[in-house]
């Protein structure tokens, strides 16, 4: 039969829901960008680095750039596998992830934490908003 007007409301408030489409699936509009602080130890020194994460429709696919070592570059595996086995899936979008500056050498898996969350920043699971003043 037809809908009922109480299961009408409760679909209208739930495609309202940010990120969220029908059945709890992400919900992916055009390119988003979102970055997240980090840092990467050079001996005793703490040096920024900005986790700047791009999604964009294409063909589904992950980038790395940045300079990363072989760790780093593992990282895009670690954290899609990550998100799909927490029951967030990966995005359906082509992904690139910059280690920002270029220029310095990264290496580790300390990398992964700030990649999921910029990760889930620019495909509208978390509010960008909420990584604004933290370095992860």
């Amino acid at each position: 039969g037809a809908p009922t007007r109480a299961a009408a409301r409760n679909v209208s408030a739930h495609r309202a829901t940010p990120g969220y489409g029908l059945a709890g699936r992400a919900v992916y509009r055009g390119a988003m960008l979102a970055a997240v602080r980090s840092a990467a130890l050079a001996g005793v020194e703490a040096l920024e680095i900005t986790v700047e994460v791009h999604v964009a429709l294409g063909l589904p696919q992950v980038t790395l750039v940045g300079l990363g070592a072989g760790a780093v570059k593992e990282a895009r595996e670690r954290v899609m596998a990550a998100l799909a086995n927490s029951g967030l899936a990966p995005p359906p979008r082509r992904v690139t992830i910059n280690l920002a500056p270029a220029d310095m050498p990264k290496s580790g898996s300390a990398f992964d934490l700030p990649i999921a969350l910029g990760v889930l920043a620019a495909t509208g699971v978390i509010e960008p908003a909420a990584l604004a003043g933290l370095a992860v």
